[in-house]
């Protein structure tokens, strides 16, 4: 078979697990390795790019079309990406992140062959000082992508922080505050955390929309056009971006996820308008989706050059190629240099084939974004279970989703910053390393070497950027509210009392950390008892402003209470006990039974569609995915109770 058709069965293959919950490029390659090591190099590494490129561009949809990642590097594209689609404006969001995404993985291609013979030595010299400092430099972005209040950012950064000290510490074997819970010992993790942040409030939020039907799709093509055509005029963005998901591509260990934070956050501070982000701002998905497949560019540097893995598709990338009988490093720049043009020739041809095949089909794909949200709440709560339960079949996993869910719903009410506490949650773990390596080999005197230097210098220049930029948006908008306040509008409620109880709480648990890490000897405690500390004091500095900001007339908590509006109090409740229903059948009938009697339930009750026609799509339902998913790609979704005593 040639070399062109492994292309296009891989772009096939890469638009299917793209589009599916809890699979990622990194699962899809994984999952085809046993009868990719069979092919020849050319054909193998035709169906590996292939899948990596659309895989990549397919899982940017899903981010966009339902708040849910096909891969956890695509989060980046829901903070702005959901917005639009909620406003009507999904085919202008994905051609802008379809072209966007495109432009990025020929700047990531091209970059392979401009930069793999002159970064090596740039690579070898970037140490955990370095890597350090730009952790920092990511850090101080969470107050670009924090909105007005830089303090409420750094809170939740901070607690992002916090949640990804829970585990097992990697340098001493040391539990973290796991309270002996076996299924965090290897930490909190990511996917059903990410999805919980961000999908759950959508879909709470869907459930209150019930039957209203979203705007309908104005523009040339349903807007796809339009959104390309904005994607082209901001090429600018797009070249940074990409630049940037490279540069932090290179740095072994730092994943996909931050650079496409890091190329949000740029898109935001460079923005004549970033009040907009976070409500359908266009440069909030041009920006992470050119990063999106710029970093697959950025990763393969360290990985063709010197071995090494940049990121988790790397380093299955890694493993192929050895297996492959092909041994990274000088030799792929020498003997091996046929492979690697041919390498990047692939990237270049699976991105051209794979916009070509989407281009046409976007509309189609928009289309989805205007039915009404009472009929694809019962799919998207399935794909929801799927992407808790299909990366490791634990039931621990529903629960850190749900838990998530709800506290991101909060943070939506009370205006916290979800971006930031992902992004602190990343960043967490290499920070950590970072700093403890290099301590221990260099005390302090690593704070002066040219590259961190340099680096802090750049985080520096940030946060005056930052403030500065704070400052003038916060005259603008008092400037504006003088004019366009509407004595007549409806008061919103504030939450106060809901915010205090919380920051109270994640005080007290900031100090508790410090209570527990002293116990610990330092390596395993330096960095918990610095994230903690910071914790505490900026819970505090928050309870001090909302004890100012508190209301001063008797009874205001209680007009709050009065002020939220009883029915999206009744269908919000209703939509968390659907969802806890659903992982508690999950539980106890196994995923197959579950999601078949879920569907059907949730048609009856909420009276979607009458008893013939939900039998018939329950039963195609409960079947599909189970077969998808069970059988077809083999994750090991509970069999539940019921299945263990049968």
């Amino acid at each position: 078979m040639s070399v062109l058709m492994w292309l296009l069965i891989g772009g096939v293959y890469g638009a299917i697990i793209g589009l599916l919950p809890a699979l990622g490029s990194t699962v899809g390659i994984a999952l085809a390795l046993p009868f990719v090591v069979q092919l020849d190099t050319y054909q193998a590494l035709a169906f590996l790019m292939s899948t990596i490129a659309v895989g990549s561009l397919a899982s940017d949809y899903t981010s966009i079309l339902f708040g849910i990642p096909g891969d956890g590097t695509s989060a980046a594209l829901i903070v702005d990406g959901l917005p639009l689609t909620k406003s009507g404006q999904a085919g202008r969001a994905l051609g802008a992140d379809t072209v966007a995404s495109f432009l990025g993985a020929i700047i990531g291609a091209l970059s392979i062959a401009a930069f793999l013979p002159v970064l090596g030595t740039f690579i070898l010299t970037f140490g955990s000082p370095e890597i350090f400092a730009l952790t920092v430099v990511g850090a101080c972005l969470i107050g670009v992508i924090s909105g007005n209040s830089v303090a409420k950012g750094a809170l939740v950064a901070a607690l992002g922080f916090a949640i990804a000290m829970i585990g097992m510490d990697g340098k001493t074997g040391i539990l973290r505050f796991t309270f002996g819970e076996l299924s965090i010992f290897d930490g909190i993790p990511l996917v059903p955390a990410t999805v919980g942040l961000f999908a759950i409030p959508e879909l709470i939020d869907l459930a209150v929309q019930r039957i209203i039907g979203r705007p309908a799709a104005t523009g040339r093509f349903g807007g796809v056009l339009d959104g390309s055509i904005e994607a082209l005029k901001r090429w600018g963005l797009i070249v940074r971006c990409s630049l940037i998901a490279i540069f932090v591509g290179l740095i072994p260990g730092l994943g996909g996820g931050v650079s496409q934070w890091m190329a949000y956050a740029h898109a935001q501070q460079s923005s004549k308008h970033p009040e907009m982000f976070g409500k359908g701002a266009i440069d909030g998905v041009i920006g992470p989706g050119a990063a999106n497949n710029a970093k697959d560019g950025g990763q393969m540097i360290p990985l063709l050059a010197f071995g090494i893995p940049g990121g988790s598709i790397s380093a299955v990338l890694l493993g192929i190629l050895l297996v492959l009988g092909l041994n990274p490093g000088p030799d792929m720049l020498e003997a091996n240099a046929d492979i690697t043009l041919f390498l990047i020739f692939a990237m270049v041809l699976a991105n051209i084939l794979g916009v070509i095949a989407s281009y046409p089909l976007l509309k189609r794909l928009a289309s989805l974004a205007h039915v009404k949200p009472i009929v694809i709440i019962p799919f998207i709560t399935v794909m929801l279970v799927i992407a808790a339960l299909g990366e490791r079949g634990l039931m621990a996993d529903a629960m850190v989703m749900m838990a998530f869910g709800i506290f991101g719903w909060f943070m939506d009410r009370v205006g916290w910053s979800r971006p930031a506490l992902l992004l602190g949650f990343v960043l967490a773990d290499r920070t950590e390393n970072s700093l403890w390596i290099s301590y221990t080999l260099m005390g302090f005197s690593w704070l002066l070497r040219p590259g961190v230097l340099i680096l802090f210098g750049l985080a520096t220049i940030l946060v005056v950027t930052i403030r500065v930029r704070n400052a003038r948006l916060k005259r603008r908008h008092s400037i504006a509210a003088e004019y366009t306040e509407d004595p007549s509008a409806k008061p919103r409620p504030t939450y106060w009392l809901a915010e205090t109880t919380v920051c109270s709480v994640l005080a007290c648990w900031g100090i508790a950390m410090l209570v527990m890490a002293r116990e610990w000897p330092k390596e395993a405690s330096l960095f918990p008892d610095i994230v903690a500390t910071g914790l505490t004091g900026l819970c505090l500095l928050r309870i001090v402003q909302l004890t100012r900001q508190r209301p001063r007339r008797r009874g205001a908590v209680r007009e709050d209470l009065l002020l939220l509006d009883p029915l999206k109090v009744k269908y919000t409740s209703r939509m968390i006990l659907w969802l806890i229903a659903v992982f508690i059948g999950v539980y106890v009938l196994g995923f197959a039974v579950a999601i078949t009697v879920f569907v059907f339930a949730y048609f009856m009750v909420e009276r979607v569609l009458k008893i013939v026609p939900a039998l018939v799509v329950t039963a195609i339902c409960g079947f599909g995915f189970s077969y998808l998913f069970s059988t077809v790609f083999e994750l090991h979704l509970p069999s539940g109770l019921l299945g263990l005593y049968a």
